[in-house]
């Protein structure tokens, strides 16, 4: 049995230690990945375990470049996702006493030549 089969198989086989689910990605907490002890494995979102591996890493332009050319033709995460109306309710939840990023400001004719600073600027003025 491979290492990656290997750990997967434990943290599936004591899922309520480990936190497994079905699509989950297995991170070890200490970074060994010869270290499979169950108290070591841990069970995580693709998102939740890019944000561990990734927090305070600089990303070259080169590399930027390279990850935006990838996503062309790419739908996003979540565009023309089908929710459950329990995940809505959850969403509109967490969303509520927020204020929309564009409150009081007026759609421009065309968002390609209007910088962020332009647009917080529009925003004190009215």
């Amino acid at each position: 049995m491979s290492g990656k089969r290997k750990y997967q198989k434990i943290a599936k086989d004591n899922a309520e230690i480990t936190g497994w689910f079905e699509g989950c990605v297995v991170h070890h907490k200490d970074h060994n990945h010869g270290n499979n002890s169950i108290d070591n494995l841990q069970c995580l979102t693709k998102a939740e375990h890019c944000k561990i591996h990734m927090t305070g890493k600089i990303t070259s332009e080169q590399t930027k470049q390279k990850l935006r050319l990838q996503r062309i033709g790419k739908p996003s995460g979540t565009k023309g996702k089908k929710r459950t109306d329990e995940q809505k309710l959850k969403i509109s939840i967490a969303h509520l006493g927020q204020i929309p990023w564009n409150k009081g400001l007026s759609k421009p004719k065309s968002l390609s030549h209007v910088t962020s600073s332009q647009l917080v600027e529009q925003s004190h003025l009215e």
